[in-house]
């Protein structure tokens, strides 16, 4: 059956249940040239097998059920199924009510629904195509790697039904004292989890921060099962030096001395007293903020000072001409970042800079002695905007879609925490990009490809490090030569691991383990695989099943030896793994 041929009868997809049928307005069909032209692009020219899935990555959330209209009108055959499945407890099994899912092609969302008493849910009408369900509930957390949670490609009879699976969340709580044991209020405490990045091992919040209240109590919630301790740490909200330094669990002030404990699934932890005391007397930092443009109105240049570790120190204003200071400072490596216009005080998020606003920083080494006349230049931020290269002497650029490019900040950096963008017809663009060193990542592809190199200024970069200080363009270069780890599973008598086994997987840089991770789950005969790896060294571990998040520390697995993997380009490896106790 061709294009303009009659069409099979259509399901329509959710959303469009009980409407009636009409034609879709000719001033709305542009989709229908589009939707020829893309066809054409994949070599089709009749389009009666040509499902609607892959066309609807490109189509915006808004006009998608116009589009289908549009493409049934073009005499494309949409096939639709039901999607089904459950959501049950990581623990017990048990389906859990009320949990909200929804479904999403190439981050969009296409539909939303609830589980019902027994935790089962369904998506009436789904267009075949490759699609992925979340879960969520308070009190609630999927503690599976994200690049896992439940993808499900639909056929033309519905796919197999769809399991997740939720882990209930902890909770942390105790009391912030002074010296002389007085309560004190006001005090911001926070969750630490140690992660390693880029071969670099730090200390990272984890969820929301609390704050004491007039009893010096705080209670930190919603949090994964995993391996934490707590700290309090100076409020940056406030203008002016800092009275202390942070505490960590259970009185250091130095983040390796911290006692680290492990929280499990639905644990009210308590007692988790922190003393705090005013720090022996420091040195001081003075300095000028430059690059402030005369039109901005004074004073309203924020400065920060960020331990090495990445934790904020203290937070001071710049008086009329840009100075400022900063007093009782332990020795030690520091940053300091200055950035405004500032219109305002945000909570938790401290000062609230304009989105075009200036930025600066410096890196600094305190000694005993006081450090004078520390200049912080503020600088335009930046665009930075990437295409995707030609692989090798070809040409030909990959067939990478539905990918999102992001930057991590390898210096402290307040408010960049949002640097992404969609990589769309092989560009991507990021604004409001602050000047500093940042590291490069994509995510999201869907035929396997990854990111094997970046492009700045000429120069091609294996460690996907960049420094930005202007606008800047950047070449990715992407390859679609990922492999494979496949396998079985053992566990007593060597016997095959029952199924659901959890097998976690994650890479290995300079001796580090990387944040970024994966799992899967056996089958019946103990057999695993998992596709989409770049090439590198990975450490492979088998656990009877994943309950929290410890496998994202550094210290899990120097006490989880797991099994070592190589994986080269376009290759598979085959493993045998023992259910780790």
């Amino acid at each position: 059956m061709g294009v303009g041929d009659e069409t099979n009868t259509w399901t329509p997809p959710l959303g469009l249940r009980g409407r009636r049928r009409v034609s879709a307005p000719r001033t709305h069909c542009r989709a229908v040239a589009v939707a020829k032209y893309k066809l054409r692009e994949r070599g089709v020219s009749r389009a009666s097998d040509c499902y609607a899935g892959g066309l609807l990555r490109w189509l915006s959330l808004t006009r998608m059920h116009i589009a289908l209209v549009c493409l049934l009108a073009a005499g494309i055959r949409v096939i639709a199924a039901d999607v089904r499945g459950i959501v049950v407890d990581s623990q017990s099994g048990a389906g859990i009510a009320a949990v909200t899912v929804r479904l999403t092609m190439a981050g969009e969302l296409v539909a939303e629904t609830f589980t019902d008493e027994d935790g089962t849910f369904v998506f009436e009408g789904v267009v075949r195509g490759r699609y992925r369900a979340v879960a969520e509930k308070d009190g609630y957390v999927d503690v599976l790697s994200p690049a896992e949670t439940a993808r499900c490609v639909v056929f033309d009879s519905g796919g197999p039904p769809i399991r997740l699976n939720l882990t209930r969340t902890g909770a942390m709580s105790g009391l912030v004292y002074g010296s002389l044991g007085q309560p004190l209020s006001g005090r911001k405490v926070i969750a630490v989890a140690r992660r390693v990045s880029g071969g670099t091992a730090s200390l990272i919040q984890q969820g929301a921060a609390a704050f004491t209240d007039d009893r010096g109590a705080y209670r930190l919630y919603g949090l994964p099962p995993g391996r934490y301790t707590v700290a309090v740490i100076p409020e940056g909200e406030q203008i002016g030096s800092a009275s202390f330094s942070q505490v960590y669990y259970p009185g250091a002030s130095d983040g390796g001395q911290a006692e680290f404990f492990a929280l499990k699934p639905g644990e009210q932890r308590q007692h988790l007293d922190l003393p705090l005391t005013a720090p022996a007397a420091g040195s001081i930092v003075t300095g000028i903020v430059t690059g402030i443009p005369a039109k901005w109105e004074r004073p309203n240049i924020v400065i920060s000072l960020f331990a090495d570790t990445g934790w904020l120190i203290q937070t001071v204003v710049a008086d009329a001409e840009g100075r400022y200071s900063f007093n009782d400072v332990p020795p030690g490596a520091y940053h300091l970042v200055a950035w405004g216009p500032i219109f305002g005080w945000g909570g938790d998020e401290g000062p609230l800079a304009s989105p075009r606003g200036r930025q600066g920083s410096r890196q600094i080494t305190l000694g005993p002695s006081e450090l004078t006349g520390v200049e912080i230049e503020l600088r335009e931020l930046a665009t930075v905007e990437a295409r995707v290269e030609p692989e090798g002497s070809s040409g030909k650029t990959p067939g990478c879609s539905a990918a999102e490019l992001f930057l991590r900040p390898v210096d402290p950096m307040p408010h960049a925490s949002a640097l992404r963008a969609n990589i769309v017809a092989g560009t991507a663009t990021i604004p409001d990009v602050p000047a500093g060193r940042f590291r490069l990542g994509v995510r999201g592809f869907e035929e396997g490809c990854y990111l094997r190199a970046v492009r700045q200024r000429g120069r091609k970069l294996d460690d996907l490090m960049i420094e930005v200080n202007e606008d800047t363009r950047l070449g990715l270069i992407l390859t679609s030569g990922t492999g494979a780890v496949f396998g079985t599973v053992v566990g007593a008598e060597d016997k095959p691991a029952p199924a659901g086994t959890a097998v976690i997987l994650v890479a290995e840089l300079g001796g580090f383990v990387e944040e970024d991770a994966r799992t899967a789950s056996t089958a019946a005969d103990g057999s695993f695989r998992i596709d989409r790896i770049p090439p590198g060294s990975y450490r492979i571990l088998a656990v009877g099943s994943v309950v929290s998040k410890d496998y994202l520390d550094p210290e899990f697995w120097n006490e989880h030896a797991g099994t070592r993997a190589s994986v080269e380009q376009g290759s598979s490896v085959e493993v045998q793994l023992r259910v780790d106790k």
